[in-house]
C-alpha cells in the first residue's frame, strides 16, 4: 500500500461486524486455531481482535505481519478469488495451515483482513475435544436442511403436527391454531408467501392463518406492555 487508507463510518461498522463472527468460528473450531482481525487504517497496530493469540504471543494492537503486507498487494491486484490459503511455520518451526481473507468495504476496496492460522502440532486429544463435546456443553438440535422454501414449510408443519398431535394435551379444534403458533415462533412466516403456502398445505384458508397470526401478535404486544 502506498498510503494509509481512511475508513468511513460504514467501513468501521463492517470491520466491527466480524468480531462476533470470529468469536463463533473460534468456539466452533476450537483452540488450535488463531484468528486475527486486521483494520488496515493503521498498519502499525492493525490487529483489532485476536483469539488464541497465545500461539503467536500477539495481542490486540500488534502490527500487520510482513507476509500479510506482501499478500495485500497481491490480493489487490489479483482477479477472481482473492482469498489466500497457504502453508507456513511459526518461529519455532511448527507447521501452520493458514488463510488470509480480505474484507471489502465501500467502493469495493479492501479495508481489513481476517487471518486464520491452524497450528498443526496441537495435541490430537486437545483438537478432538472441541469436536466431541457432550452433555450440557453442546446443545443437541434438529435442523431441516431443505432445498427450497416449500420443503422447509412442509417439514416444519410435519414437525409441528407430530409434536402437537402426539402430546395429547391439545383439543382437536385447537390443533391448527397450535400448529400455526409453532410455525410463528420458529419464524416460518418470515419466509416469502408463507401464509398462502401454509394455508394450502394445512387445508385451511389464508384468512384463517391471518386470524391466528393477528391474535399471536396481539398477545405478544400485550406481554411486552405488561413488562
Amino acid at each position: 500500500m502506498n498510503k494509509p487508507i481512511v475508513l468511513s463510518a460504514a467501513d468501521r461498522m463492517i470491520i466491527a461486524s466480524y468480531h462476533s463472527v470470529l468469536d463463533g468460528l473460534a468456539a466452533y473450531l476450537g483452540g488450535g486455531f488463531e484468528f486475527v482481525l486486521h483494520n488496515l487504517e493503521n498498519l502499525d497496530s492493525s490487529a483489532v481482535k485476536i483469539i488464541n493469540g497465545h500461539h503467536s504471543s500477539r495481542e490486540v494492537g500488534a502490527p500487520i505481519t510482513d507476509l500479510a503486507l506482501g499478500m495485500l498487494a497481491e490480493i489487490q491486484n489479483k482477479q477472481g478469488d482473492k482469498n489466500r490459503i497457504y502453508n507456513n511455520r511459526n518461529r519455532k518451526g511448527s507447521p501452520i495451515r493458514a488463510a488470509t481473507l480480505p474484507i471489502f468495504g465501500e467502493g469495493g476496496r479492501i479495508i481489513g483482513l481476517i487471518c486464520i492460522n491452524f497450528y498443526m502440532d496441537i495435541p490430537l486429544n486437545e483438537f478432538l475435544s472441541s469436536w466431541f463435546q457432550t452433555g450440557d456443553e453442546i446443545a443437541s438440535v434438529s435442523e431441516a436442511l431443505a432445498s427450497n422454501a416449500e420443503d422447509l414449510i412442509a417439514h416444519s408443519i410435519a414437525d409441528a403436527r407430530s409434536s402437537i398431535y402426539n402430546s395429547g394435551g391439545v383439543a382437536n379444534h385447537s390443533k391448527n391454531r397450535s400448529v400455526i403458533e409453532h410455525l410463528y415462533h420458529k419464524g416460518i412466516f418470515r419466509l416469502k408467501s408463507a401464509v398462502p403456502k401454509v394455508a394450502d398445505m394445512m387445508g385451511i384458508s389464508p384468512n384463517t392463518v391471518y386470524l391466528h397470526l393477528r391474535k399471536l401478535r396481539q398477545a405478544r404486544t400485550s406481554d411486552k406492555d405488561d413488562n
